[in-house]
């Protein structure tokens, strides 16, 4: 390849990539639709509890058994809730998801790893099942995957939460990933984990949640984000 075109192609390439990820999102149609009708009620919102959208930090927190989506915030300091976004629809039970086909919502320790601005449900981002405690703990041929957020109220495993609903949290979720470049954690639990809940629910998969349970005491205390591993045997671990 000559010299000058292998240049001009790499300087074509930075500039894409030096773009902010907002600014990509804002290419289609459906996003920039979406931050019309929700961007400026969000930077209201924020601005309230003290944080700017330069600063602004994402996490998730989903309970399949409440069929709730929690979406807390921050700019460095503990987190905050901003919004609950309720699960329109809902498929399997209570338990990880093992395998492809299985109709389960996964359990776990998550990130939104794509964003999807042409979905076939309007808009939607995909959690980054499997990982590496999944792929391990399989008990089929395959894990499966494309679990989504997304909009509409149709559903094998994903998590629906209306259309309108998804406007807003996409553009929330990209504001978030644009200020940090990060991918926004997601955990998804069977139920909140109380002394309570844990008792009442005990059943086959009582282990596995033993291993969550950490991780939702640990935010419930101090409103940080904890942190942990997957050791090599897919199991789940406190740091």
């Amino acid at each position: 390849m000559p010299k000058l075109l292998r240049l001009s192609i790499i300087a074509f390439l930075f500039a894409f990539t030096s773009d902010g990820f907002k600014k990509q999102q804002l290419s289609y149609p459906r996003v920039r639709a979406a931050f019309a009708a929700k961007e400026q009620l969000l930077l209201t919102d924020l601005r309230k509890i003290g944080i700017s959208e330069s600063g602004l930090k994402l996490y998730l927190r989903g309970f399949k058994k409440e069929r709730k989506l929690e979406a807390w915030v921050s700019s460095g300091g503990p987190f905050q809730l901003l919004r609950t976004y309720s699960f329109c629809n809902f498929s399997g039970v209570l338990g990880p998801k093992r395998r492809r086909g299985d109709g389960q919502i996964p359990e776990g320790l998550y990130t939104l790893d794509y964003y999807n601005p042409v979905s076939s449900y309007l808009l939607s981002m995909r959690v980054s099942y499997p990982n590496e405690s999944d792929k391990k703990r399989t008990t089929g041929s395959s894990t499966g995957g494309d679990i989504y957020i997304h909009g509409g109220c149709a559903t094998i495993g994903c998590i629906p939460i209306t259309d309108d609903k998804i406007k807003e949290l996409y553009t929330l979720a990209v504001m978030a990933k644009d200020a940090s470049g990060a991918n926004v954690p997601i955990h998804i639990f069977p139920f909140e984990m109380t002394t309570e809940n844990m008792a009442s629910n005990a059943g086959i998969h009582s282990a596995f949640w033993k291993e969550l349970e950490p991780f939702y005491s640990a935010f419930e205390r101090n409103n940080r984000l904890p942190k942990g591993r997957i050791l090599t045997d897919g199991k789940y671990q406190m740091q």
